[in-house]
């Protein structure tokens, strides 16, 4: 997942919920250039806005939310390990460990679709998702998300 950029991977002792994983990512977004500091609110809200409409936790202790908006930058997806396991309604179970945000201009949302496509091959690999929640470091994560035993998944 060349999509996937090692600065973009982060791992975090614990995130009380949902909502601090969203404000979590929009700090993230904005400390990492992604986003102007004055559209931190309106990318979070853009994420509830998004959640709203489908729960983004699809199991396995995985959630992918997602933004489109004019004021992200590029395309970028946000990586975020937690070592502990964060209370977050999904389609199946209530709580994740992995968090995989995309988030796209308004104007490439193929790419959107596209990062979403790619990384849900990947995530039905059981083996792929075991090796990430066993991960303990950036490096490490980065390894296995850009191993090619996985990349020939997608």
């Amino acid at each position: 997942m060349d999509y996937i950029e090692k600065q973009n991977i982060t791992i975090v002792d614990s995130l009380e919920d949902k909502d601090s994983v969203f404000h979590y990512l929009s700090t993230f977004m904005v400390s990492h250039g992604e986003i102007p500091s004055r559209k931190e609110k309106a990318f979070y809200k853009a994420l509830w806005e998004r959640e709203n409409i489908s729960v983004t936790g699809v199991g396995n202790g995985v959630a992918i939310p997602h933004a489109q908006k004019s004021f992200i930058k590029r395309p970028v997806i946000v990586f975020v390990k937690s070592k502990n396991p964060i209370p977050y309604e999904s389609l199946i179970g209530d709580s994740v460990q992995l968090v995989f945000m995309i988030a796209v201009p308004d104007d490439k949302k193929n790419m959107h679709l596209q990062y979403l496509a790619k990384l849900s091959r990947r995530l039905m690999n059981e083996s792929f998702i075991k090796l990430l929640m066993d991960a303990n470091t950036v490096e490490e994560l980065y390894e296995i998300i850009h191993n090619d035993q996985f990349l020939n998944k997608m």
